[in-house]
């Protein structure tokens, strides 16, 4: 995927399959590089927010897709922790007793 940046409107080269979500699950980052850099081994990525690209209506919905997929990875992971810590509160409170 190609897009334009928010920053100075140079071309850059977008990889949907590296992303980061923030903790709260509102917004997501996605690396983004130069467009004209084919081995992109030699640099990092800029991760620029997803909303603030400039997408064909296609790239965009399959951007949509993956930011939805993943707040329910981080959705799912907060309730196994929480449901992790009550079962240890309620045996360290059984142990108590």
């Amino acid at each position: 995927m190609y897009s334009y940046s928010p920053k100075n409107g140079s071309e850059i080269a977008i990889d949907p399959n590296n992303v980061r979500i923030n903790a709260a699950g509102t917004n997501m980052t996605v690396a983004t590089y130069p467009a004209k850099e084919i081995d992109r081994g030699n640099t990092r990525p800029v991760y620029e927010p997803y909303r603030e690209l400039t997408l064909g209506p296609g790239n965009r919905a399959k951007l949509e897709e993956i930011f939805k997929l993943e707040q329910k990875k981080l959705k799912k992971t907060k309730k196994s922790l929480k449901e992790a810590a009550r079962k240890e509160k309620k045996n360290k409170q059984v142990a108590m007793a």
